[in-house]
């Protein structure tokens, strides 16, 4: 159930993609302008691949690059970033234990579900609610 986490976070760098509008143009332009996107994760590596070659074929245009370890070398490494100044991942995937901690940390913020696109109608979770955790 905690690797599950990272799903989540790929469906919604997709919908964003999906929703068109100008702001998330301009995070479009953006990403293309930088060309890499940070992946810092526990699950699995053949897992981990799969996502960001998804990802890569959606947007062919931004490179990823994985740092799979454990829950505590993530966790200390974004220590370390906070504490230089020099924040590294784009995206963070780890169980649901170290994301409440991340969260009690200052790592992550929560957003409201109006700022996201909607959820289709066909979708497994169409009742989704409550704060959804991105990082800051």
């Amino acid at each position: 159930m905690a690797k599950t986490l990272a799903v989540p976070m790929f469906v919604l760098i997709f919908a964003v993609g999906a929703a068109l509008s100008a702001e998330s143009d301009k995070l479009i332009e953006g990403a293309r302008k930088e060309g890499k996107m940070v992946f810092y994760t526990s699950v699995e590596t053949e897992f981990a691949r799969s996502l960001t070659v998804a990802f890569e074929a959606k947007y062919p245009f931004i490179k990823t690059d994985i740092f799979r370890s454990t829950h505590e070398r993530i966790f200390s490494r974004m220590n370390v970033e906070r504490q230089t100044g020099t924040y590294t991942a784009d995206v963070v995937s780890v169980g649901e234990f170290e994301t409440y901690h991340m969260q009690k940390k200052g790592f992550i913020a929560s957003t409201s579900r109006r700022s996201l696109p909607p959820i289709r109608k066909d979708s497994k979770t169409p009742t989704a609610t409550g704060p959804i955790s991105t990082t800051t």
